[in-house]
């Protein structure tokens, strides 16, 4: 009896591992203003993390925190807090890179494109990557 409750617990530990690596992640910021978003929508469950954010206003565009701690994407052992990837892409568009793929080690792809009225900013982890970069 006591192996079948460790069979189980093991088979809870692995399905809930894999449901906690398959994540999306995107970020959509457009039209804001100097002071911040008018329209700041945050959508997240088990398989996405998802935040838009509008028009002129004075909320920012940002994930609420889980617990005091940030939002994190896991990779193949490797957790990046997303604040830093959105960092990241944020950099790149600066520097006039207007879209990209960047492939972090631990299977972490960060995409972005800039739009008429804003970006976007993509990221998954390995089990969600496009057949092309597997």
């Amino acid at each position: 009896m006591k192996n079948i409750k460790i069979l189980i617990c093991a088979i809870l530990f692995i399905l809930s591992s894999n449901i906690a690596k398959a994540k999306h992640t995107q970020i959509t910021k457009e039209n804001g203003g100097a002071n911040g978003y008018k329209h700041v929508t945050e959508i997240r469950n088990e398989t996405s993390d998802i935040l838009n954010c509008k028009e002129p206003g004075y909320s920012s565009c940002t994930f609420t925190k889980d617990n005091g701690h940030g939002l994190t994407i896991i990779g193949n052992g490797t957790d990046y807090l997303v604040e830093y990837l959105v960092a990241y892409a944020e950099e790149q568009m600066n520097q006039g890179v207007a879209s990209g793929i960047t492939v972090f080690p631990g299977q972490v792809l960060v995409t972005w494109e800039t739009t008429e009225y804003g970006y976007i900013i993509t990221i998954l982890n390995g089990d969600d990557f496009p057949e092309h970069l597997k």
